[in-house]
């Protein structure tokens, strides 16, 4: 592992790093089944500033012991002992001269820890930005089952009407043209559908119907209908046998975070909703035969 070489000029002092110890100017492992933790390292003596010392270590021991508890392969460990030597590298000054640099620093790699953590969950997040339409399309472009299952919670009749979004719909009604079933169900606000209209308004309704007229097929559900089931009320999209992804959106109807899950917990819960979902939803051939 990389050490600071004024760290452990001893030869004896020990640094507890959560179940890892500093050791003679290497990092061992005081249970021994973590040691191709460090053959992935390559073994450097360099300068780690002082406010780093401790965190940095026990960052860089926290990630790998969590890469090898998960079978990661050699690869990615690789890629995080890169990542703390290019940390050990920071000039002894940055931390000395600019206490708001170390300390932002460390924030920084715990925010980078918390990703990591995503991604061994099998979770990509996307926040506050439109560019989950491209990995969502990228997941649908390589699944085996053709079919994608889409629940769109409607706040706002401008909802999906910005540049992203009427690609993605155009994407839509290409994938149902190369043999994909895509099923959309539209869950209504109230203010958008009142209970004694027969018809959601027609901004809305013009919007889906093109959808429809597109292969797609539509279903309804009043809002208000979920009244007592409240945990079915949100957007999420299966896409085929693969991933799931769940949508979250202002007042407005703009994305402010999405979410795509790969793993298979997640999948069985999303197709257990989905179906949940169903026996709510009513299809557009008997409201608008």
């Amino acid at each position: 592992m990389f050490v600071d070489a004024s760290y452990t000029d001893s030869r004896t002092e020990r640094c507890d790093t959560n179940g890892l110890q500093l050791h003679n100017g290497h990092m061992t492992n005081s249970r021994r089944q973590l040691q191709m933790n460090y053959r992935a390292a390559t073994a450097a003596q360099v300068c780690v500033p002082k406010p780093f010392e401790r965190f940095a270590l026990w960052f860089a021991a926290r990630l790998l012991q969590t890469l090898v508890a998960r079978r990661q392969p050699i690869e990615l460990r690789s890629v995080v002992a890169r990542m703390f030597s290019k940390l050990a590298l920071l000039p002894h000054g940055y931390a000395q001269a600019a206490p708001v640099f170390a300390a932002h620093t460390q924030l920084r790699l715990a925010t980078v820890e918390h990703e990591l953590d995503r991604l061994l969950d099998g979770r990509l997040v996307f926040e506050s930005t439109e560019t989950w339409h491209r990995a969502y399309q990228e997941v649908l472009d390589g699944v085996q089952v053709r079919r994608y299952l889409s629940v769109a919670l409607i706040k706002s009749d401008d909802y999906w009407h910005d540049t992203p979004s009427e690609c993605s719909l155009q994407f839509n009604a290409t994938m149902v043209q190369h043999g994909f079933l895509v099923h959309r169900v539209f869950i209504i606000d109230e203010f958008f559908w009142p209970r004694h209209c027969r018809e959601p308004n027609l901004h809305l309704l013009h919007w889906m119907s093109l959808q429809k007229q597109a292969g797609l097929d539509v279903s309804l559900i009043r809002r208000e209908d979920l009244a007592h089931e409240p945990h079915l009320v949100g957007d999420f999209g299966i896409y085929g046998d693969d991933a799931v992804g769940y949508q979250e959106t202002d007042f407005e109807g703009r994305t402010v975070r999405y979410e795509l899950r790969f793993d298979a917990a997640s999948l069985r819960r999303a197709e257990q909703h989905w179906r949940e979902l169903l026996l709510y939803a009513k299809p557009w051939r008997d409201l608008f035969s």
